[in-house]
């Protein structure tokens, strides 16, 4: 019996120690189980490059770049492998169960271009702005054309022709502009949310040709109009023209929209009518005529352009206008700071030849803004900053800034006009 017992008990000695052995020598094995050392080698070709430069706008095209792409391919490999455990609960909000009531935000900034609120309501900024546009417009649309164009009114028209026929100014195409104020019946989701929008500015030009140059002179004016407005935009790709529209048997036409994430604003319509007897219902025409209108909205295309120029907030830099300096209210600032330590009789000196600077600028037609502030010269959105040193006293050279690239250049003062306007024009 003490000899089975004994047994027995030596049995299970010898049971649990190999029973031991196996675990320790598994959990050896599992802690040398180490993933290998040698990582796969991630190949970024020059065609994945390029996609993904056109996709996120950033340069990779560079030792740094291309190390950074390789260390974020390799921790998102990491991610993707990762095993997370269920006791993980995702994280909530402190203030999920309270009622939170939202604010009523007020705009404290940015009237001084323009406030929807109360119509197409431009403030100082804004209507320099509008002005500016207008100035463009009359420039491309009655200055430069390859035809005559005559201004007018509405209620002049008929005058207008029976005074170029007696003149013996009959020639075609020929060119009949009107700048008036139009009952407003464009955007009309935008006009649902801000009615009183009931009104806008708008720039037409009725160009009558003959029948035969009639369909291309259409084509060729679409091309120049779209042209004409992406020189001017930010992103030029926002501006395209809608489906070309049967109006009725004779007439067509389409338009020039803008595409936001809001929705679509339509700035200019273009039409062609064929075989026409009368302009505006009233004005007997020649047979064999045809008629290219194109009307745009220098208010819509005003709004429009500043919607384009904004360039939201990020946690990298605030909120920027960033508007074509053809467009901007001031062209040019002239900025003097202030500085304790500096002599009066070396500030004044400074103060007078940067006012010297200013009227200069301002006799060649340059609109120029002075201040001591550098918010106020960002406020205004200026696109260039002229800066003066003590040696610009001696010298002549004054440094120039550019606010859209952040880069100065030295001009001096004689070619300073041609400089400004080579920029601004």
């Amino acid at each position: 019996m003490d000899f089975f017992r004994l047994t027995s008990r030596s049995l299970m000695y010898t049971s649990n120690l190999k029973f031991t052995q196996f675990v320790v020598r598994h959990q050896n094995s599992s802690a040398l189980k180490r993933p290998s050392s040698k990582e796969p080698e991630i190949k970024i070709s020059r065609e994945t490059i390029g996609k993904l430069e056109r996709l996120s706008l950033v340069d990779f095209g560079n030792e740094a770049g291309i190390k950074r792409l390789e260390a974020a391919i390799k921790f998102a490999e990491q991610l993707r492998s990762l095993k997370i455990d269920d006791s993980i609960k995702p994280m909530y909000c402190v203030l999920e169960n309270e009622n939170l009531r939202l604010r009523h935000d007020k705009v404290t900034d940015g009237n001084t271009f323009l406030n929807l609120d109360r119509g197409f309501a431009f403030g100082p900024q804004g209507k320099l702005l509008r002005r500016s546009l207008e100035d463009l417009w009359f420039q491309s649309n009655i200055i430069k054309p390859f035809y005559n164009v005559f201004l007018t009114s509405t209620d002049k028209v008929s005058e207008t022709l029976e005074n170029l026929k007696t003149l013996g100014i009959e020639e075609k195409p020929l060119g009949i502009a009107i700048i008036e104020e139009s009952k407003n019946s464009w955007n009309t989701e935008i006009l649902n949310a801000y009615p009183k929008l009931n009104s806008h500015r708008t720039g037409k030009v009725t160009i009558i040709t003959n029948a035969n140059e009639g369909k291309e002179l259409y084509h060729k004016t679409q091309r120049e109009r779209k042209i004409w407005w992406r020189k001017l935009s930010r992103e030029p790709s926002r501006f395209k023209f809608t489906d070309s529209k049967k109006i009725s048997k004779n007439k067509n036409t389409t338009e020039i929209t803008v595409n936001f994430e809001f929705g679509s604003i339509v700035i200019e319509t273009i039409t062609h009518q064929q075989d026409i007897k009368k302009l505006n219902n009233q004005i007997e025409l020649n047979s064999n005529v045809h008629i290219i209108e194109h009307k745009t909205s220098l208010d819509w295309g005003s709004f429009a352009l500043l919607c384009d120029a904004y360039d939201p907030e990020s946690p990298e830099k605030p909120s920027q206008l960033k508007l074509n300096p053809k467009l901007s209210p001031y062209k040019v600032g002239f900025h003097l700071p202030f500085t304790c330590e500096e002599s009066s009789d070396m500030s004044e000196k400074k103060r007078r030849f940067m006012l010297y600077l200013n009227n200069l600028l301002r006799s060649k037609g340059i609109e120029t803004i002075f201040t001591t502030s550098l918010k106020g010269i960002k406020s205004f959105q200026v696109p260039l900053i002229i800066t003066v040193n003590d040696t610009s006293l001696q010298n002549g050279i004054i440094q120039v800034w550019n606010q859209l690239t952040t880069l100065a250049e030295s001009v001096h003062i004689t070619e300073l006009p041609k400089y400004i306007l080579s920029r601004c024009n």
